[in-house]
This record gives C-alpha cells, structure tokens and sequence, in this order.
C-alpha cells in the first residue's frame, strides 16, 4: 500500500470517525450471542481507501460487517463484479465482518 502524508491523516480521520460509534457498539454485546440488530456500514465513505485498511479498520471499531458500494467509481466496479466482490467478501470474513 502506498502511503503518504494525506492517505494517512485521511486514514487516521475515518478512524476517528469511527471511534465514538465502537464505545457505543462494545457495551450492546451480549457476550457472545449474536446481536438482535447487527450494525452495517456503508462503504462509500471509505471508497479510496485500501480494501484491507478498509475492512480492519470497521472490525476495530466493533462494525458487525459492511455494505458494498457496487456502483461506478465505488468498491467495485460494475464490470468487475465477478472478479473483485469474491476477493471483498474473503477480505471481510477474514476480519470476522459480514458483506451485504
């Protein structure tokens, strides 16, 4: 992953973003059981980001999985469906997170 100065203050924002919203997650777990009303996110906000970075960054903050933006310019491309969705979904379920 290339990385300089702005991907990483852009990373470090989405992170912080995200941190008020783990607390609030954490403390509705039920020890183990499976949420009544699991938490998705929606991925568009994170599209220039590294799909790696992307899928452990949501696992951190405690995101139960995430929603694909499957659109011109998103997560995956229209065109590339077939090729580059598999690849996100083994990416997720590597971080415990569920696609939608």
């Amino acid at each position: 992953m290339d990385c300089n100065r702005r991907k990483f203050i852009k990373g470090v924002a989405a992170t912080a973003a995200l941190l008020p919203v783990s607390n609030l997650m954490a403390s509705v777990g039920s020890g183990g059981k499976s949420k009544k009303y699991p938490i998705f996110f929606f991925t568009k906000p994170l599209d220039e980001f590294d799909s790696g970075f992307m899928a452990e960054t949501l696992a951190l903050a405690g995101v139960d999985g995430f929603d694909l933006s499957v659109r011109p310019g998103g997560r995956v491309e229209p065109k590339q469906v077939g090729e580059g969705l598999p690849k996100i979904i083994e990416l997720g379920k590597k971080h415990k997170l569920v696609t939608e």
